[in-house]
């Protein structure tokens, strides 16, 4: 009853979203093209696109010369530095996506296999569930995280033990760090299975539309993990204590009240317990805000340097960058969803995968999401764009509290090893942050534009 139970559903919205966008009722379809070829094909340009990427980022690494926009203030270890750092994470960058490329085409070619190994797995062990398309899902998605957290734990054990502690970066022991892997991957079990399960439903029970219900759960669950996250989630991985500074915390709460930023909290998190690199970030709702600062930072930069960069931070609340990354995140996921929502039909499409005409709907969505890759890759590139916007925006509105960012920035740079000389088209596609001498440009232009502002005043 269950199996034509779950059929008669997915007839009903096959035939009301055929009915939507005009497809043929009578199950008559032209032949598709060979989707899964060109997948495939898609797939491997793209790496090979990325992998010449790095390779220009690497002939960059190689560069001894500091660029002239840097001379002053950069000294050559400190470049040398960054450039060995560079060099070395473009090597291990080269083997890590080979071993993804590998992984997903394996992914790719044994999607149908996989999926009928776990249909006579439920059907001989936990029957009940045989035919129970949100369990096999579910237990698709345990499975298929877990063996590529595996596949790539050699990778990041090398990134961790290797190249950040050759750094001096590397702070955490072999037992923290597989203790953190594990509660990540039980804490995405957790998150992710029922929103996939509420995804699925969704889909059956929205009909022709169901992308605008799609879109307003996925805002929702956006929120939800927003809320919980500091409070529930990143206490499993960090503790976070108030901050014990009283003079630095008094200009911190004096400069959230200049702007009116409702700040309510001020933690300090132990981010050296893992990592020496450094950051700051706030979080929260409306007038509930909190600053996080990380001790690494409070040890490598001095009161002023931490205030420009809060600054910088408070900048993108004041200029709501927030909320604009969110209406941005909506847009995107309301034309995947509404692309998914024509695509969701073209049962020659899902059996060039394998699959026959009655394909379960996560294997549709699934098999959507490795076609609709190469677009989500064009769209990152706006979102960087984007990102990158913003950034130079906040730095203008910290430098018009009278702020200069320029020690603050070269600090975080320097002491994190950062990229001082990045190929322009690598920073293009991959930088959601401006290089360090655009944005020295940048503020040197608008300090100087803000103190003309003031002394005409």
């Amino acid at each position: 009853l269950h199996r034509v139970d779950r059929r008669q559903r997915q007839m009903c919205i096959r035939d009301s979203i055929n009915a939507e966008y005009g497809v043929s009722m009578n199950g008559q379809q032209t032949s598709a093209p060979p989707v899964l070829e060109i997948t495939i094909i898609l797939l491997v340009l793209f790496r090979i696109f990325e992998t010449y990427l790095d390779y220009r980022q690497y002939l960059k690494c190689l560069q001894k010369e500091i660029p002239s926009e840097l001379k002053e203030v950069v000294d050559q270890s400190k470049f040398d530095l960054s450039q060995n750092y560079g060099r070395d994470q473009r090597k291990l960058d080269f083997v890590s996506a080979i071993l993804e490329l590998i992984w997903n085409l394996l992914m790719i070619c044994n999607f149908k296999r996989f999926w009928d190994q776990l249909n006579l797995f439920t059907s001989e062990y936990v029957p009940i569930f045989s035919d129970n398309e949100y369990v096999h899902s579910c237990l698709f998605v345990i499975l298929s995280m877990l063996s590529h957290s595996l596949w790539g734990l050699p990778t990041n054990l090398y990134s961790t033990f290797v190249l950040e502690e050759k750094y001096g970066f590397n702070k955490q022991t072999i037992k923290l760090f597989l203790w953190d892997r594990l509660k990540m991957f039980l804490v995405m079990t957790v998150i992710v299975n029922p929103i996939v399960v509420a995804l699925i439903w969704l889909i059956y029970w929205g009909g022709p539309h169901f992308y605008i219900y799609v879109t307003v759960f996925v805002l929702l669950v956006e929120l939800f993990l927003i809320t919980i996250y500091m409070n529930v989630i990143a206490p499993l991985f960090n503790k976070f204590t108030p901050v014990t500074d009283e003079k630095l915390k008094a200009q911190i709460y004096e400069l959230a009240e200049r702007v009116k930023f409702p700040l309510t909290q001020l933690y300090v998190v132990d981010g050296s317990r893992r990592s020496a690199h450094s950051n700051a970030y706030f979080y929260g709702f409306f007038n509930n805000k909190r600053i996080v600062i990380f001790d690494t930072l409070l040890e490598q930069a001095n009161s002023d340097e931490i205030l420009a960069i809060l600054a910088h931070e408070i900048g993108h609340w004041k200029l709501n960058h927030i909320v604009k990354d969110l209406i941005l995140m909506q847009i995107q996921t309301f034309l995947f969803f509404y692309l998914f929502g024509i695509w969701i039909n073209s049962d020659s499409i899902y059996q060039s995968f394998g699959f026959s005409s009655d394909a379960p709907m996560f294997i549709r969505l699934f098999i959507f999401t490795m076609v609709y890759d190469p677009l989500s890759n064009v769209l990152a590139l706006i979102t960087n764009w984007v990102s990158r916007t913003f950034e130079f925006q906040a730095d203008e509105f910290a430098i018009s509290l009278g702020m200069d960012l320029r020690p603050a920035l070269l600090k975080i740079y320097l002491e994190n090893a950062s990229n001082l000389n990045p190929d322009p088209l690598y920073s293009m596609v991959h930088f959601t942050h401006p290089p360090l001498v655009l944005r020295l440009k940048a503020i040197s232009q608008a300090l100087s534009k803000f103190r003309d502002q003031k002394k005409q005043d």
